[in-house]
């Protein structure tokens, strides 16, 4: 749901109503245990700076942004290791 309420408040201009619907996707998704969509609600958000700055190198915060999602990435693949065994 928050997903979708991000999605609404960037059509409709309201940039700061999609950061905190994406910050409260990412938080509830954190509080769940659920990796899988902390990433996913983190990838929605990277594409919809990436549209906002005109590349994803562009927008603020970069560093921080790729290192969380390259540390929801090593722990999704740490869960599947552990279901594979």
């Amino acid at each position: 749901m928050k997903l979708m309420v991000m999605k609404l408040n960037t059509a409709l201009g309201d940039h700061d109503g999609s950061m905190n619907a994406a910050e409260e996707a990412m938080r509830l998704a954190r509080e769940a245990d659920r990796p899988d969509l902390e990433l996913e609600a983190l990838e929605m958000h990277g594409s919809i700076q990436s549209q906002r700055y005109g590349g994803i190198q562009n927008m603020p915060q970069f560093e921080l942004f790729s290192g969380k999602k390259e540390e929801l990435k090593k722990r999704l693949s740490n869960i599947n290791e552990d279901c594979d065994k």
